[in-house]
C-alpha cells in the first residue's frame, strides 16, 4: 500500500502488512492474518512481529472480521473500562475480538 512515513517518524510497517494480507486473501482467518503480516514483513526487512492478545478465548481459525460482535465476558475489564471511561454499569458491551483487543489496550 505504500504508506508514506512522516519526514522522522513511523512509516506504517504493520499497517501496510495488514491492509495487503487483507487485500490479497479477503476471507482469512485470525490466523492466516497474523501469519500474512509477518510474512509480508518479513519480505520487507521489518523485525517487527505482529502478534494478537485476548482477555477472553479466540478461536484462530473463526474469520477474520472487524464487525463481526462478541460479548466481552470479562468482569474485570469491564468494571476498569467502565470506571476508566465513566460509562457507569452498562453490563455486557460487545466489541469484537480486535474492539475488544483494542479496549484493552487502553484500560
Amino acid at each position: 500500500f505504500g504508506l508514506q512515513a512522516l519526514v522522522g517518524g513511523p512509516g506504517g510497517a504493520l499497517t501496510n502488512a495488514f491492509m495487503t494480507t487483507i487485500t490479497k486473501q479477503p476471507q482469512l482467518n485470525y490466523q492466516q492474518l497474523i501469519t500474512g503480516m509477518r510474512q509480508e514483513l518479513q519480505q520487507a526487512s521489518f523485525e517487527q512481529v505482529p502478534q494478537l492478545s485476548s482477555s477472553q478465548p479466540l478461536d484462530l481459525q473463526r474469520q477474520f472480521s472487524l464487525s463481526d460482535c462478541s460479548p466481552n465476558r470479562n468482569t474485570c475489564t469491564l468494571e476498569r473500562r467502565n470506571e476508566k471511561f465513566g460509562l457507569g454499569d452498562m453490563g455486557m458491551f460487545a466489541v469484537g475480538a480486535v474492539g475488544g483487543a483494542v479496549l484493552g489496550m487502553l484500560v
